[in-house]
């Protein structure tokens, strides 16, 4: 018998645990992580980093906000849902090149801070060679 999906979900800060209780959203002391299980009840561990990149954890911890919607691509569910003042509205599935549009879209933050990271080494190579070091 399937699990029952998951409807409201709070957020506790702290530790996050090894054992993840349904409709909770764990936070770590840092406030850059998030672990919850999957809203569709699977039981799949589900982080969100914490990040101007990629969600931000929004409201009161009684009535949680994650934006933007949690696609779990990655897990047998592919469930696709919002959470929203606490509650879960599911969003409708995405299809496989929907999914690849995605992680082509969400990496590329990433990919252009690193070469900015590299451009800024070079940079402070460059000037130091100037400089006679």
């Amino acid at each position: 018998m399937p699990a029952e999906r998951i409807r409201r979900f709070a957020v506790v800060r702290g530790a996050i645990p090894a054992e993840l209780m349904p409709g909770t959203i764990y936070v770590n002391p840092q406030g850059n992580r998030a672990h919850h299980l999957c809203a569709c009840g699977c039981g799949m561990r589900v982080m969100t980093p914490l990040n101007a990149i990629e969600w931000e954890l929004l409201g009161p911890d009684e009535y949680p906000s994650l934006y933007p919607s949690v696609g779990n691509w990655n897990l047998a569910c592919q469930s696709h849902y919002f959470v929203s003042r606490g509650a879960v509205r599911w969003a409708r599935r995405f299809t496989t090149a929907e999914i690849e549009a995605c992680w082509r879209k969400d990496s590329r933050p990433y990919r252009r801070h690193r070469w900015l990271e590299v451009l800024g080494k070079l940079f402070a190579k460059a000037i130091d060679r100037l400089r006679g070091k």
